[in-house]
């Protein structure tokens, strides 16, 4: 009778949307973290005075410029971890939309199999089919809608973190 492609369980569905979430809160906590290693590093050069001897001040500046350059390196690294787990929570959002639309594909086919029914029974059934097809549909547009927020909220923080590390005094912009 039936044609089932493999499915999830809704349990199994918002475990992953969850998961998604949590590693992206995850990921955007390393970057802040990274973020206050780039400022704590350069408040530091800040309050440096670069004393003693001519060549030592000069070494010394030199190797903070080499600190904050690492210090921005793996802010960048974190960076770019964090792409990745938006892209992974992207994929699950598509993942969760082709299945949304092949629901509502499904409710399009028993509605056009309503005008060919006559019978109260057979009619009640399709109707109590059809509801089965809208919560399901409604679950999917709930977890989509989680999963965008976050990636949105995460998204948004990590572009405030990376514009404040790369447009703050020094910003990797030493010559």
């Amino acid at each position: 009778m039936s044609r089932r492609r493999s499915l999830e369980s809704q349990t199994d569905i918002e475990g992953k949307t969850e998961t998604s979430e949590h590693d992206l809160e995850e990921q955007l906590d390393v970057l802040g973290e990274k973020h206050e290693e780039v400022e704590a590093v350069r408040d530091t050069i800040g309050k440096l005075d670069f004393g003693g001897t001519l060549e030592a001040g000069e070494h010394l500046e030199d190797d903070m410029g080499e600190v904050e350059d690492a210090a921005m390196e793996v802010f960048d690294k974190e960076d770019g971890k964090m792409e990745d787990v938006e892209g992974e929570n992207e994929d699950i959002e598509e993942s969760l939309t082709e299945t949304m639309e092949g629901n509502e594909a499904e409710q399009e086919k028993l509605e056009g199999l309503r005008p060919d029914i006559e019978t109260d029974v057979t009619r009640r059934k399709i109707e109590e089919a059809m509801q089965t097809i809208v919560k399901d549909v409604e679950f999917f547009a709930d977890q989509i809608v989680q999963a965008i927020e976050a990636r949105e909220q995460a998204k948004r923080t990590q572009e405030d973190l990376k514009g404040r590390v790369h447009s703050s005094p020094g910003g990797g912009n030493r010559e």
